[in-house]
């Protein structure tokens, strides 16, 4: 009995986690997709806009691959591309401020999801990274 409620509390929040994606996170087709958007905004958040040719450096498909995700990411507006002030020949990647916003309600949902949980348990919330 108790195992049966704990699944259904699972996949209750997988349930609510995936409405959202389909709804607010619709550009993200593919698990593809979700690991070019994660790294992206991963380094955005320390700090450290990520360039063109280390997002292929981490074999996320091919470079012609890579390259189409990226295009239909910006054409969507979930990223921006621009030339490295640094280094002109560099094109370094970011979100768009819509994709930050609607990235920052998800881990919203996810952490009230998490807090709502502890708190039936008893339990006291702890912190823990975003990705």
């Amino acid at each position: 009995m108790r195992y049966r409620r704990a699944m259904i509390r699972v996949f209750d929040r997988l349930k609510t986690a995936r409405a959202y994606e389909r709804r607010h996170l619709a550009f993200l087709r593919t698990p593809e997709d979700h690991d070019l958007v994660c790294e992206i905004g991963y380094c955005q958040a320390k700090g450290e806009p990520i360039t063109v040719k280390q997002i292929f450096l981490l074999g996320l498909g091919s470079v012609a691959t890579v390259q189409r995700r990226l295009g239909r990411l910006r054409r969507l507006g979930v990223i921006h591309q621009r030339r490295c002030p640094r280094d002109r020949r560099s094109v370094e990647v970011t979100l768009s401020p819509k994709a930050v916003k609607a990235f920052a309600q998800y881990e919203a949902l996810l952490s009230e999801r998490r807090g709502s949980r502890r708190a039936e348990a008893g339990a006291r919330p702890t912190t823990a990274g975003a990705c």
